[in-house]
């Protein structure tokens, strides 16, 4: 359907068609005017006539404009995920800031599972704070010391919405040299680990 919305779309518009912002329920209705458009092509040999031209203007709807539309958080988050994983790819970054570690929930794929992991507050071993990965933005509930680390993570409204997980993961880790390495799974007793790796960032 796409690619015949775009003949249709470029046909008005080589023969002074006003086509330039549609709302998508308009996309039947464009639909229709490609199939009147290919039968009078048809009919006509190839040409176009005046006529013609008339004929499917007036079957094209006319433009539409919203004040403050509504947002498709669906959208938005799906757009998101596919910068970050580009960025995940290229750079092996998920933003600019700078986190306190960095890992990946995939160990055997790093990219796709890649993470930044950020402190946002502590009180002695307690810590909250987020995680931004390829998926979108999570926050961070746990503990730290110097040899093992837990946390809950929970995904934010945007990534839940686009499909995402919308329990809490759990993660538990042993420290060796500022480095981490562990299991997570959607329970602390599920057998169904899966490993994650992080460390300490340094620019």
């Amino acid at each position: 359907m796409h690619a015949e919305l775009l003949v249709t779309l470029s046909f008005a518009s080589m023969h002074g068609i006003n086509v330039q912002s549609y709302a998508i329920e308009d996309a039947p209705e464009l639909e229709e005017a490609y199939d009147l458009t290919q039968s009078i092509l048809t009919y006509n040999d190839g040409k176009c006539f005046d006529s013609d031209v008339k004929f499917v203007e007036e079957r094209i709807p006319r433009n539409k404009f919203y004040r403050n539309p509504l947002i498709d958080g669906e959208i938005i988050a799906e757009h998101e995920s596919i910068e970050r994983k580009y960025r995940a790819i290229k750079e092996g970054r998920i933003t600019d800031r700078i986190p306190d570690f960095i890992g990946t929930w995939n160990t055997e794929f790093p990219a796709e599972g890649l993470f930044e992991f950020f402190i946002m507050q502590r009180e002695g071993n307690i810590i909250n704070g987020t995680i931004e990965d390829v998926l979108g933005t999570a926050t961070l509930q746990g503990t730290i010391d110097n040899s093992t680390i837990e946390f809950r993570k929970e995904y934010s409204s945007l990534p839940i919405k686009n499909g995402r997980d919308a329990c809490p993961i759990f993660y538990r880790g042993l420290m060796i040299n500022d480095e981490v390495k562990g299991s997570w799974s959607y329970s602390f007793n599920r057998s169904d680990k899966r490993k994650f790796e992080m460390k300490r960032f340094s620019s």
